[in-house]
């Protein structure tokens, strides 16, 4: 019987053995388990940073594409006011019974000008002085006396101000 006792201790020593090192061999596991987590979430929150970048970017970059093409019109519709203004010139100097010959292009001109979202800014003589839309060539005041040229809005910003003279 002494025999089986030594063979039960020694199989419950082997046993406890195992157990011990399995519970090393789970620890470690756990551990290496742990460091692979991190490792991901780092990956995870990186991966996240460079898609909201990529993102971020091609928003700035429609951004930049939208204010370009804006500006560009801008600067292409402000020499079409150049022509307007010719068109205007050339109806005063004209002789009444010559002004039909080219008052459709004149009108043709206003009309392209509005499509694209340019309106004239509206001002009388009396109307109260604007710095944000009208540019005073002479005299001093609050009140415009005059319009020396007229001014124009690009849907809700000034393309052009009115050039006018004010008074007291």
């Amino acid at each position: 019987m002494t025999n089986d006792h030594d063979e039960k201790d020694e199989e419950r020593e082997e046993v406890i053995a195992e157990e011990e090192e399995e519970g090393v061999l789970s620890q470690r596991l756990k551990e290496e388990l742990r460091e692979v987590q991190k490792q991901r979430d780092e990956y995870l929150a990186g991966w996240q940073r460079a898609k909201a970048d990529a993102i971020n970017a091609r928003r700035q970059e429609e951004r930049s594409r939208e204010i370009f093409v804006k500006m560009a019109a801008r600067a292409a519709l402000q020499d079409f006011l150049a022509l307007a203004d010719s068109f205007e010139e050339a109806m005063r100097s004209l002789p009444d019974g010559e002004k039909h010959l080219i008052m459709p292009l004149y009108e043709q001109l206003k009309t392209l000008l509005g499509q694209h979202g340019v309106k004239e800014i509206e001002i009388k003589n009396g109307d109260q002085f604007d710095p944000a839309m009208h540019e005073a060539l002479e005299g001093e005041g609050e009140v415009i006396a005059e319009v020396f040229q007229k001014g124009f809005m690009l849907y809700d910003k000034v393309l052009r101000p009115a050039r006018v003279k004010v008074k007291r």
